[in-house]
């Protein structure tokens, strides 16, 4: 009797032992993505007075103060001098929990918060499909160290919120517990919210997966009349605005980290990600369901969707059945494949610190809140022109911008991008002034980076020429920062004189 219960206390021990172990990879990850939120806000607060990074957030942020002011939106009088709100789950979850600790807090904590959610859904995932230990490991560790990824946690945006639901929904997807079913039903229905490709993953690892478990069927059919629902705010959309120009051929410095791409993934870690993915199409024991899926993300990817978060965690899994494949082959010499796997850990490691050293030192940096403060303090009405992204900048403080980043469903979007080009590269005053007068612009912004490529690339080209007239154009601001100096100019009414 002694003895057995010595025998069931070691196995119980090993057991806990075991769970232990299959657990620490995971405590790994976070621990590396909270040091990478530590410092990342620790030198914002250092530098930039803790300006939360990135422009997009400002947009959400000043949708989710006008929720709370407001209730439900439906219009939004700033965003390309006014337009149709086009529903967010992202800026109601913002809302519902800066009711609890402020919008600006909510805005930093909620992202860190669902990329948690969304590593522990991905370790859960990749353990119920029985994939191997050194795998997951390595898979997550990837994941922490992909830019994408990390750029999700560390700033305001919608793509993670989706990604942490999605993966929580398809976890319990997986289980056969019945309070599992029901939560997984919920938890797609919420991703589903989150964008049209959200609900496009979520349908198609639903249905994918039913079609290796058949056995799920009646399960499906219940989620089938959620995704449903679900769309019925797309369908509105659609009918009221009309389908999406499709957008193919998105360049490839929209998603590599070294072409541009702060939010982007690694070129090393696409070429490891690539290898991964030969390998599980030449393997025996071939799963469909992450070949699939990546298909279709490359496809969205194409059409012009953002989905660089979901490709982390796809590119994260594939590369780690590619550096598991070389630690398994056969080597000549031992000492060169430790050499090729250190390499390979090397190259994935750098990518990461490249990320984190352009990361910090995203905009906005106090310069450009202070300009923008000075023009809100100062504006008399009218459109403000700068470049899109500064758009996000310009409504937060109050003002009509003529145009954004948020390009969905936009008001006579390609007439408005042209008259930029028109404005922004005419060296005809009379053409400029018209073009000005005809979209009511009054303020024009512009900052040291439009400056140095993004717009002009010489001292005098186009619009830079033609603020020279003072009777046409007066520089109202000057803002210094570390760049170069921010320009405020206002545009002069022109006087109607008699024939």
């Amino acid at each position: 009797m002694k003895h057995s219960n010595k025998k069931k206390k070691i196995t119980k021990h090993a057991e806990t032992k075991k769970k232990r172990i299959a657990i620490l990879p995971i405590i790994y990850t976070i621990v590396v993505l909270l040091f990478m939120f530590a410092v990342f806000h620790a030198y914002r607060n250092a530098f930039t007075g803790g300006l939360p990074a990135g422009s997009e957030g400002y947009y959400h942020e000043r949708m989710a103060k006008a929720i709370n002011e407001k209730g439900i939106l439906s219009y939004d009088s700033l965003s390309f001098s006014g337009r149709t709100y086009i529903f967010s789950a992202y800026d109601y979850l913002l809302a519902l929990a800066g009711k609890v600790t402020g919008v600006r807090a909510a805005s930093i904590w909620i992202p860190l918060a669902m990329a948690i959610i969304s590593v522990f859904a991905f370790y859960g995932i990749m353990r119920k499909s029985g994939m191997k230990e050194s795998s997951i490991n390595i898979a997550l560790l990837i994941l922490a160290a992909t830019p994408a990824f990390a750029y999700s946690a560390l700033t305001s945006n919608p793509q993670i919120a989706a990604a942490a639901f999605l993966l929580s929904a398809f976890y319990f997807y997986m289980r056969e517990e019945k309070a599992a079913v029901v939560l997984s039903a919920i938890l797609f229905g919420f991703a589903s919210l989150f964008g049209a490709a959200a609900l496009l993953i979520s349908l198609s690892i639903a249905g994918i997966f039913t079609i290796k478990h058949p056995e799920r069927k009646k399960r499906f059919s219940a989620l089938l009349g959620i995704f449903a629902l679900m769309s019925v705010t797309y369908i509105i959309t659609i009918a009221k605005f009309g389908l999406l120009p499709i957008s193919f051929g998105k360049s490839l410095s929209s998603i590599v980290l070294e072409l541009g791409a702060l939010s982007g993934i690694g070129i090393f870690e696409l070429i490891l990600a690539g290898i991964g993915l030969l390998y599980a199409w030449a393997s025996k024991d071939r799963n469909y369901l992450p070949i699939s899926i990546t298909a279709l993300l490359l496809l969205l990817f194409l059409f012009g969707m953002n989905v660089s978060v979901y490709l982390a965690f796809a590119c994260a899994f594939f590369s780690s059945l590619a550096i598991n494949f070389l630690d398994e082959r056969k080597w000549s010499l031992n000492i060169l494949r430790g050499a090729s796997i250190i390499l390979i850990l090397c190259g994935l490691l750098f990518s990461g610190l490249t990320f984190m050293g352009r990361a910090v030192n995203m905009e906005p940096d106090s310069g450009i809140v202070d300009a923008f403060s000075w023009l809100s303090n100062n504006y008399s009405g009218g459109n403000v022109l700068s470049v899109p992204k500064n758009g996000f900048y310009t409504e937060y403080f109050g003002m009509k911008a003529f145009s954004d980043d948020n390009f969905e469903y936009a008001p006579n979007l390609e007439q408005r991008l042209n008259a930029s080009q028109q404005i922004f590269y005419s060296r005809d005053l009379d053409k400029t002034m018209a073009e000005l007068a005809k979209n009511n612009i009054t303020y024009i912004v512009i900052t040291p980076e439009m400056k140095n490529g993004l717009v002009w690339r010489k001292e005098q080209e186009g619009l830079l020429f033609l603020l020279r007239n003072n009777e046409t154009f007066k520089n109202v601001h000057l803002e210094s920062t570390q760049a170069g100096s921010i320009e405020i100019w206002n545009v002069v009414p022109q006087v109607q004189t008699a024939g």
